[in-house]
């Protein structure tokens, strides 16, 4: 769920005062970011974040991983905003500086999904296809999820099945931007003009999103249940189990209910990366 805006403030108040009392230098680098991702994503403070990072990324003694880290920041940010080429641009640069690790990965992996978000599906497919060998588990499951889903929605040369991708990808793009009652607007609109699309369970997993965003547990609950039960080895079905498990035990605080879907993570999908975290959070509960 989303943090209120008073929790946001406060913690606003206490990166500040920490800035102020250690300074801004190499050695704070995290609290700086952190500062520049909270203002920019909760607290509608653009310009200000993304001159802070500008700054950050100009300090002496600085590694070149972080100031990547940095740069990748204020390219998110310059998403989050609408600049979306401006974005592009910073992906393009870090990618190219760092050919063989984790930080060019991640920007390899964001230069996709802006394509993606441009429709540019072939453009994307490529980026994604060398990323699904990365080293990082998270970075090579997310170029496989993005890279299935284009995969799924462009095989046949039909004009709707490449139009209802197109309005997919406006929703995710308006999902990332924090504007979850659009996104639910282009989602609505795949459902109404493209019945029986092979996105349905894609939309679905959407719709949860957005409702998370929007702290609608209730719809988020159905959406989620709908995947489950009637898409159970589609794609999604190891996040959907995912979101239900998290829900439980942080939210609801059901402890039995938690462990019941994070044993469903286990037991019926041992490959997906979920597993993972679901066996360590179902040992916390024990």
């Amino acid at each position: 769920s989303t943090p209120n805006s008073e929790q946001v403030q406060l913690l606003e108040k206490q990166y500040e005062k920490a800035l102020n009392e250690l300074g801004i230098n190499a050695e704070n680098i995290d609290i700086i970011r952190s500062l520049a991702q909270l203002q920019a994503l909760y607290l509608n403070k653009t310009e200000g974040a993304i001159n802070l990072l500008q700054t950050a990324e100009a300090l002496p003694r600085l590694s070149s991983k972080n100031r990547a880290l940095c740069a990748l920041e204020r390219a998110d940010i310059y998403l989050f905003s609408g600049n979306v080429w401006g974005a592009n641009m910073i992906y393009a640069k870090v990618a190219l500086d760092h050919k063989n690790n984790d930080i060019g990965n991640s920007a390899r992996l964001k230069q996709a999904q802006v394509a993606y978000y441009n429709s540019q599906f072939s453009y994307a497919q490529a980026l994604l296809d060398v990323l699904k060998a990365s080293t990082s588990k998270l970075i090579a499951n997310d170029a496989f999820e993005l890279s299935q889903l284009i995969a799924d929605n462009t095989m046949m040369d039909e004009d709707s099945t490449y139009r209802a991708l197109q309005l997919f990808a406006k929703a995710d793009l308006s999902l990332y931007q924090n504007k979850a009652t659009q996104a639910l607007a282009y989602l609505d609109s795949i459902q109404h003009n493209f019945a029986y699309h092979s996105l349905t369970d894609d939309v679905l997993m959407r719709k949860a999103q957005c409702a998370q965003k929007l702290n609608d547990s209730t719809a988020m609950l159905a959406y989620l249940t709908e995947i489950t039960q009637n898409f159970a080895y589609d794609i999604f079905a190891d996040n959907a189990y995912a979101m239900l498990a998290d829900y439980y035990h942080f939210v609801a605080k059901d402890t039995a209910k938690a462990q019941e879907y994070y044993k469903i993570l286990i037991m019926d999908f041992p490959q997906s990366y979920h597993s993972i975290v679901a066996r360590k959070r179902f040992r916390e509960l024990e």
